[in-house]
């Protein structure tokens, strides 16, 4: 059973946050839209999204519980030119879904896309916040993580260390031999952590990958690093 208590940082904003979940499979999944931060502490249910599509320099804040083990999932669709970032560790994760857009406003940038629009930029810089935010409560309680990064099927795999090291200051995935690069064709595009049973689990378009995720003995700053194409 999943229960759900909104908390908008921002009562002002018109447009509505995403539905809480959606369905992936046979597993319904507290949803990860494009540009939202998410986390779910894996022993709880707990959960907390921010939503920094609206507009608006504040994002939209969701919180709630999965009170249903079976149910202990997050999940994103439509990484058509998205990346999706995912630290993942034994007692919980962080996960996101960024657009191709946002690549261009970071330092080291690997392209020649254009600057977004002021719209865009606002709800970028609002995504920032709202991860810094997510990282900084949650970070400490996730112990050590693996990342596990998915780029759909027409996103460039370039500028992924530069996001992780810029975004999430994961700076030890530098020169490290990441796995498969866009190995596919990305049909819906979607990726899930389940949380469910004890040990985390990842899946890509319903694929799972296998994953080495750190025991929770083990703190400090993550040391495996995986991407993926979907």
């Amino acid at each position: 059973m999943l229960s759900k208590t909104p908390s908008h940082t921002n009562q002002q904003d018109t447009t509505a946050s995403s539905p809480s979940t959606i369905v992936i499979g046979d597993h319904t999944c507290i949803n990860v839209p494009m540009l939202s931060v998410a986390y779910m502490n894996a022993q709880t249910g707990a959960w907390e999204r921010y939503q920094c599509n609206n507009g608006s320099k504040k994002a939209l804040k969701d919180t709630g519980s999965v009170t249903s083990v079976k149910d202990r999932q997050l999940a994103t669709r439509g990484l058509v030119s998205c990346m999706d970032i995912n630290l993942i560790s034994s007692t919980g994760v962080i996960k996101t879904h960024i657009p191709p857009y946002m690549c261009p406003t970071l330092p080291g940038y690997v392209g020649n896309a254009p600057l977004p629009g002021r719209k865009d930029r606002i709800n970028i810089a609002a995504f920032k916040i709202a991860l810094k935010t997510l990282l900084s409560e949650h970070r400490e309680e996730l112990g050590r993580f693996t990342v596990e990064v998915v780029v759909g099927y027409w996103a460039s795999p370039a500028n992924v260390v530069s996001v992780l090291d810029q975004l999430f200051d994961v700076d030890s995935c530098k020169g490290t031999t990441l796995s498969t690069v866009n190995g596919g064709t990305a049909v819906s595009g979607t990726t899930r952590v389940d949380l469910s049973e004890g040990k985390p689990r990842f899946f890509c378009e319903e694929v799972e990958r296998v994953i080495d995720v750190p025991r929770r003995e083990e703190r400090g700053s993550s040391d495996v690093c995986g991407l993926w194409g979907c």
